[in-house]
């Protein structure tokens, strides 16, 4: 059996021209098309390429070193805005109307106290609906207060990725 060029170009002109006709064929075009562009839309990533603005609210007025170390921690890859008011209840209000992700109520003394090896009581106000920023500011101020107290990280982390097993 031979095969001729011509034959198998009219054969394929037959079929192309009857796939295009059918709808079922350009339905399984034009959905894989569109679930795609859908895709890129719905999950568009270019949202992490902003900075996360995270707030703090402090008293008493004068800041203190934890705010500072708060600060430190986040470095470039949070934007932590520290707001200071003078009163515990401005603190509370801020907290409570969602303006602040956390609020700190700062006793008199607690840097001096700290420094000193006690352990004088922070209170730490977290809004009805906590927010990612209260997640974050949350585990991010036991290693600030260690840091204020001079104290090191309890362990040593050393991170490693293994490498992905080679196939034979």
């Amino acid at each position: 059996m031979t095969f001729h060029p011509r034959i198998i170009a009219t054969i394929f002109r037959k079929d192309l021209i009857d796939a295009i006709r059918d709808g079922r064929v350009a339905i399984a075009l034009v959905i894989p098309i569109l679930i795609g562009v859908s895709y890129a839309y719905l999950f568009n990533d270019d949202l992490t390429d902003e900075t996360p603005a995270y707030s703090l609210a402090v008293t008493p007025a004068d800041p203190t070193a934890v705010t500072g170390q708060l600060s430190a921690l986040g470095g470039t890859g949070v934007d932590l805005t520290v707001t200071t008011y003078a009163s515990e209840n401005e603190v509370r209000e801020a907290v409570q109307d969602g303006e602040e992700d956390l609020g700190l109520i700062v006793p008199e003394g607690f840097e001096a106290a700290v420094a000193a090896g006690q352990t004088p009581a922070l209170t730490v106000l977290t809004p009805p609906t906590p927010t990612a920023g209260t997640s974050y500011l949350l585990a991010a101020l036991e290693p600030a207060l260690r840091a204020v107290a001079g104290q090191g990280p309890p362990a040593q982390i050393n991170l490693s990725t293994t490498a992905a097993a080679e196939e034979t």
